[in-house]
């Protein structure tokens, strides 16, 4: 398999397991007909796409699979709750064996293919547990399902599309042929062979015709039997010795079909002495290509869909090439400025590349839908193995964020989860001593706020003890007990997001070491947002991450430090205000300023930025910045406010700066370096 083809597999069949993930989740509240069928065309279009690649560990569980779904979908009943372990147990293999194809290692994808047949022995027992009956494969065959039909008692009609192909095929030289094919009686998976033999006979013609129609083929709502009209260089007998080299295949016999044959447009039907050799090619009733969509070949898929896939890096490729074009148009756009030159080309460059920049930055943009859609497996598993009962509630996954944002993203939030249900929800006797439902609700919602993405994660369980924060801080030595009486509780409660501090009682092997909280924090502020915690003691607690939509190209104010540009995020920015020292106040050993009824920490950016000293006395009229996040906000003392500009965040080494503030640099117009501040810990203060 080429590094091509196992990234596209991959892809889809994570897809796939997705579907499968939630469906059998679905379907603990009750059978859904259109759960279940949807389950089965993944399953399907699953074992569909491994036997192309000849997977055949994976084509034997997904069709132990279809089989479990398939006589769900017949019967409507509801599925136990040791079935439903059994094929959720079947995707985690399935998801298992993808890292191992993506690994690329022999050893370990040939050791994931023993688990692959464990799992499906496994599932198979299953199936005969359902059916109450043993039954063997040949009697499962023999089986048919309502509706089936037999190729030899259908008449072929050709339409006019398919004679003109045959007449065309026939100018150029191509042969029409008419393949009659038996299975052996005993093929377990008869769709599977029928793909097979599809793809042997599309890579040297094309099919016109199958009967019965190709979607009864693929569900095997048909006896072993069945027709096909190729059109080939091939001839008829080549044509059948192709087929005839595949295993369990019981008969195949060729005829061909004339032009005459095809203009005269028959319609015949082989009688019950002609089924093994019928005499004319069979009908298909909407014409066209014979494999149905969910087994088309690779190539037939990519002229057909309306995506086309692109390898992640060649897109990075073009941010950042993007992102030179913007560079280059500001220091462009600052020429012209500085010697007064206007010009429509100038001015239509601008216009385009900020067009450009738009559709790239677009193209990174990933719903939070894909790491949403891990949650409820994740919560319905932990839950079950707390003896917890918990609902989860998911909302605004179409909710769309930066691609880099959405990989830093899915590791914190399912540990605020994990937290969540681990310390959050009380088992249900302690909820109902309470006075609450037995069940605990888990709510995750996400929305776009201006520039940045709000996600918040909510949970009605017994809440964080501010009161015990305090206590461990002094008992720690962390605070002194006066300073601890200042803190306010949003304040005590950011305590449990540094390393090391939890108030848990007791450590479990899922949540409460107090390793795991820091770095939640430090991935959201490392991708430049903010992180708030509010919570009631016995009624639940809210966590808010605040986030850019991009971390690729923002708008940002240009502020001049001791010498320096520095650029600030536009977003984070409230008010420029002009300050000296007869409006700051000491308290609390620090300095403070009434803005608009509101008491503001101050702080001098320069000296936080280690460019200066602190300045003991404020020169008059002194510049300063409101910053206001989440809730928080701070005064900023710069030197001077330069203007606004689109900037392109480039990331710094923390070798070049270990300040938590400085998240990146760029390239100003004027062609000067200048540093990218994340504010976020200016307003922790």
């Amino acid at each position: 398999m080429s590094h091509e083809e196992r990234a596209l597999f991959v892809s889809e069949s994570q897809e796939y397991l997705q579907i499968l993930n939630n469906g059998l989740l679905q379907l603990e509240q009750g059978t859904d007909p259109e759960v279940v069928a949807e389950l089965f065309r993944a399953a399907h279009s699953l074992k569909g796409m491994a036997a192309t690649l000849g997977e055949q560990g994976v084509v034997g569980l997904t069709h132990a699979m279809e089989e479990f779904l398939s006589r769900v979908r017949e019967t409507g009943e509801q599925l136990a709750a040791e079935d439903l372990d059994l094929l959720l147990a079947a995707c985690d293999g399935l998801e298992a064996w993808l890292a191992a194809v993506q690994k690329g290692d022999e050893a370990t994808m040939a050791q994931a293919q023993e688990g692959l047949e464990t799992l499906e022995a496994s599932v198979r027992a299953g199936f005969q547990r359902l059916l109450g009956r043993e039954q063997t494969a040949a009697s499962q065959v023999e089986t048919a399902a309502p509706g089936q039909t037999s190729a030899g008692d259908l008449p072929l009609e050709l339409n006019l599309y398919d004679q003109e192909l045959i007449q065309e095929a026939t100018r150029q030289g191509l042969q029409a042929t008419d393949l009659f094919i038996r299975l052996d009686p005993g093929c377990r998976m008869k769709s599977v062979r029928v793909f097979l033999i599809f793809r042997a006979l599309e890579q040297v013609g094309e099919i016109i015709k199958s009967q019965p129609p190709a979607e009864e083929l693929d569900e095997e709502r048909f006896d072993d039997r069945f027709r096909l009209l190729v059109v080939s260089s091939e001839p008829p007998e080549a044509l059948a010795e192709r087929v005839r080299g595949l295993a369990e295949v019981a008969e195949v016999v060729a005829r061909p079909v004339t032009a005459g044959e095809a203009g005269a447009g028959s319609n015949g039907a082989a009688g019950p002495g002609q089924a093994a050799a019928p005499r004319e090619p069979a009908a298909r009733k909407n014409g066209g290509p014979g494999l149905p969509k969910e087994l088309a070949s690779i190539r037939d898929n990519f002229l057909n869909e309306r995506f086309l896939r692109v390898d992640v890096s060649r897109l990075d490729q073009l941010v950042n090439l993007v992102g030179e074009l913007v560079i280059q148009r500001n220091r462009l756009l600052s020429v012209a400025e500085e010697t007064g030159f206007s010009s429509d080309v100038i001015e239509g460059i601008d216009r385009i590349a900020t067009d450009l920049q738009t559709g790239v930055m677009a193209l990174r943009m990933v719903p939070l839908r894909t790491i949403f859609q891990r949650f409820p497996r994740m919560v319905r598993d932990l839950a079950r193995s707390l003896g917890k009962q918990v609902e989860l509630a998911l909302d605004g996954e179409e909710t769309e964020l930066d691609r880099s944002l959405i990989h830093s993203l899915a590791d914190p939030l399912i540990h605020l989860l994990r937290n969540a249900i681990d310390h959050g929800i009380e088992p249900p006797d302690e909820r109902a001593r309470k006075g609450k439902p037995p069940t605990g609700r888990v709510a995750v919602t996400a929305r776009q706020e201006g520039n940045r993405v709000v996600i918040e994660v909510e949970d009605d369980g017994a809440g964080v003890d501010v009161t015990a924060i305090r206590r461990k801080l002094v008992e720690r030595g962390l605070l002194s007990a006066k300073e601890v009486e200042e803190l306010s509780d949003r304040q005590a409660l950011q305590w449990i997001f540094r390393p090391g501090f939890s108030t848990a009682k007791q450590v479990s092997d899922i949540s409460g070491r107090g390793v795991g909280m820091d770095v939640v924090r430090s991935a959201v502020e490392g991708a430049g947002g903010s992180l708030q915690i509010d919570s009631e003691l016995g009624q639940g607690t809210k966590i808010r991450l605040e986030l850019p939509l991009t971390l690729a190209i923002i708008q940002a104010m240009l502020v001049e430090l001791a010498g320096e540009r520095v650029a600030l995020p536009l977003d984070v920015i409230s008010e420029v205000l002009r300050v000296g020292d007869a409006d700051i106040r000491t308290l609390g050993g620090g300095r403070v300023l009434n803005w608009r009824g509101q008491i503001l920490p101050v702080i001098d950016a320069a000296e936080r930025l280690q460019l200066r000293p602190a300045q003991e006395v404020l020169p008059p009229d002194s510049l300063a910045l409101v910053l206001e996040r989440g809730g928080r906000s701070v005064c900023c003392l710069v030197d001077e406010v330069v203007g606004h500009e689109e900037v392109v965040i480039k990331p710094v080494s923390k070798l070049v700066s270990t300040l938590p503030e400085v998240s990146g640099a760029t390239v100003l117009g004027s062609g000067r370096v200048a540093v990218i501040i994340n504010p976020e810990p200016w307003l922790e203060g």
